[in-house]
């Protein structure tokens, strides 16, 4: 048997505070950090949120957890924008001899989030319309 609640007692939990979308799109990444000097690489992201992405570290690149990283990826609109998006490790995945590493945007202009989770948005309806 399954006990009835009363709805006032039940609060509703979302995990995620934006959309991700699986997307692969072109960075370069400048990496700031006082112990972890190496010059800057190009990658790809795995996937992408108003939040942060996950992006595959390329062989050689010693990056490591709490490294701060500048990033400049290109929106693939109308407008070919390229955003400018400050972000750290937070954490570091290997799996078939790939390492990801899953980065959180920190002190992101509001335009700029929103400029994000708009395309999120945007790509998102454009692969359900696929369907």
């Amino acid at each position: 048997m399954i006990k009835k609640y009363e709805k006032d007692s039940l609060k509703r939990i979302q995990r995620r505070q934006f959309v991700r979308v699986k997307v692969t799109l072109d960075l370069i990444v400048i990496v700031k950090s006082p112990t972890n000097n190496f010059s800057p690489f190009t990658t790809v992201t795995v996937d992408l949120s108003g939040g942060g992405l996950l992006m595959v570290v390329p062989k050689g690149v010693p990056i490591k957890l709490d490294d701060v990283l500048h990033i400049s990826l290109t929106l693939p609109n109308d407008d070919h924008e390229i955003l400018n998006l400050p972000a750290k490790v937070v954490r570091l995945s290997k799996s078939n001899n790939i390492t990801r590493a899953s980065v959180a945007f920190i002190n992101l202009p509001i335009q700029t989030e929103q400029k994000l989770i708009q395309y999120c948005f945007l790509f998102k309806d454009k692969k359900e319309e696929k369907k």
